[in-house]
Formats: structure tokens, C-alpha cells, sequence
């Protein structure tokens, strides 16, 4: 009986350890794919995502105009949720940024379902420069929402 309990509280323990270390590895999977794809467009980021990240999952710089040199600093986080970033979420990033030299660093968060209204008005209204982007799991597929005067939900 007593072994019986111990083989089941290993398959117990060892199931956990899967998820685990399967969220982990998602998480990972979702912040290379979304370096990489940034990268194909013109940035040179590098991931720098785990446990002792500070909030941010990639930076690095992305070079707009190569003939003039013109860029901006990217500093991204990722969150590979199963559904739309709430509020919460650009709150917290905001607090990352507030790290940072703001003069020519621009925030991104990355989402592969995008960000509720909430969240948008939240990155509309922030006084750090931030950019939501979403980035399905397929690199051909990228939508970027600029943030600018314009009512982001007028258009669909």
C-alpha cells in the first residue's frame, strides 16, 4: 500500500514538473519567435528573457533609416496568454519602464491574441512611449497597433 502511494504522488510530482516546465517553454517559444520576426523587419534585438529578466524579454535596437542611422531602443515583454491582454498588464510594463532612459526607448508588449480595450486606453494614456503588438504563433502573421491620436476601436 505504501508503495502504491509513493508511485503516485512521483507520477503526481512529475506531472507538475511538465506543466511547468512546459508554460516555461512556451513562454520561451513565443519570445523567439517574436525576436525573430521583429528581426526580420529591421531590428537587432536580443532576447533576455527569464527569471531574472526585470520585465523584459527582448531589447535592442531597430534601425528605421539604415542610410541615416536613425533607430529607437526596444525594450519588449511577451505574454503568450490563451486570450486578450487585460489592463493590468500595460500597468505593470509601465512600471519597467519607468527603468528606462525614455528619450529613445519605446516599449512593447507582444501578444498573440491581442489587447482588450482596456488595455489599449491604458497604453494610449501612459506617459511612457508604448507600443502593443500582436504576433501570432505563425512569423508572417504581424499586426502592430500604433499609438497615436486616433480612437483605436473606431475601425473595428
Amino acid at each position: 500500500m505504501m508503495k502504491i502511494l509513493g508511485d503516485s504522488l512521483r507520477i503526481r510530482q512529475t506531472i507538475h514538473i511538465c506543466r511547468s516546465i512546459s508554460s516555461v517553454g512556451l513562454g520561451t517559444q513565443y519570445e523567439n519567435l517574436v525576436v525573430a520576426t521583429l528581426n526580420k523587419i529591421g531590428a537587432k534585438l536580443t532576447r533576455s528573457g527569464g527569471a531574472c529578466d526585470a520585465g523584459i524579454d527582448y531589447s535592442g535596437p531597430w534601425i528605421l533609416d539604415p542610410d541615416s542611422n536613425i533607430n529607437i531602443h526596444l525594450i519588449g515583454q511577451c505574454k503568450n496568454y490563451s486570450s486578450a491582454i487585460g489592463p493590468s498588464v500595460v500597468r505593470e510594463f509601465e512600471g519597467v519602464m519607468s527603468r528606462q532612459n525614455i528619450d529613445d526607448t519605446v516599449g512593447v508588449l507582444n501578444s498573440p491574441f491581442g489587447f482588450s480595450r482596456k488595455a489599449i486606453e491604458a497604453a494610449m494614456s501612459s506617459k511612457y512611449p508604448l507600443s502593443l503588438m500582436t504576433i501570432k504563433n505563425a512569423p508572417q502573421k504581424i499586426s502592430h497597433s500604433v499609438i497615436d491620436d486616433s480612437d483605436p476601436m473606431e475601425n473595428g
